[in-house]
């Protein structure tokens, strides 16, 4: 009688259980969801960080505007009107870009959302604040 070796037998199969696959599958979902969850953490923290910048960025320029003689204030016969987000941001990037004293001052764009930014009026001249 011959015997014949385990792996060449006609009833032996080779892969993985439906055990091993199950187990690796459940493996790779939990990663998943742990690589999703700092991802999306991750962009609200870089959304937070670009806001900030612009609130840094527009307050930096109604400071210079400010100090070198410029009209601030609310309604459109200022170089910057403060009456609401929108017109900060429409007086920085309109097409003939604001000037003071041989000094251009200009946004490339207007963000998307406007509702992350409001006007602090408490302060003179008012600046761009978080909502």
């Amino acid at each position: 009688m011959k015997k014949r070796n385990k792996l060449t037998s006609k009833n032996c199969r080779g892969g993985f259980s439906m055990v091993e696959i199950i187990i690796s599958m459940t493996i790779i979902a939990v990663l998943g969801f742990l690589v999703a969850g700092k991802m999306g953490n991750t962009v609200n923290k870089a959304k937070e960080i670009v806001r900030d910048k612009n609130i840094a960025t527009v307050n930096h320029i109604i400071e210079d505007v400010v100090g070198m003689g410029g009209s601030v204030g609310e309604g459109p016969s200022n170089g910057i009107d403060t009456t609401d987000v929108a017109s900060i941001f429409g007086s920085l990037t309109k097409d003939t870009p604001l000037e003071v004293m041989g000094v251009t001052y200009e946004l490339d764009k207007t963000p998307d959302d406007l509702t992350v930014f409001s006007v602090d009026k408490t302060q003179t001249p008012a600046r761009l604040a978080k909502s």
